[in-house]
């Protein structure tokens, strides 16, 4: 009997309390996740209302980002939105930069520009459905 008990407060010890991920740094923020460098995020999706949000909790977690490497940012969900990342993006000083075989389009293309320095991998795919004066 003491065996089982002794054996019981082993697994107990070893299991983790709280899930795995607790001992984790946050990293994903909506479209964004920061590499392990902390200079770095990948932005994949479209952005919509709560990314600026997400944009504001990642700075707040790493202030020291570079650079926003874009996979597949199809466009925008909220124009309103996308101007005000592009815009904050732009006065952080923040590069952007289409990863190889990337693709961006209407809203991303906007926002790839608000990087303070542009660039591309190879095979990328850049369109604009169309620009309102």
């Amino acid at each position: 009997m003491i065996h089982y008990q002794s054996l019981f407060f082993l697994l107990i010890t070893l299991l983790p309390v709280g899930g795995s991920n607790d001992r984790l740094p946050k990293t994903k923020f909506g479209i964004f996740r920061v590499q392990p460098d902390e200079t770095t995020a990948v932005m994949d999706g479209e952005i919509r209302r709560r990314t600026l949000q997400d944009f504001e909790k990642m700075i707040a977690r790493y202030p020291d980002l570079e650079i926003i490497q874009m996979r597949e940012v199809p466009g925008s969900l909220d124009d309103e939105t996308a101007l005000a990342l592009s815009v904050k993006v732009h006065l952080r000083g923040i590069r952007t930069h289409i990863l190889d075989q990337g693709e961006i389009a209407s809203g991303g293309v906007d926002f790839f520009l608000a990087g303070v320095r542009r660039t591309k991998g190879t095979h990328t795919r850049i369109g604009v459905h169309a620009w309102d004066n």
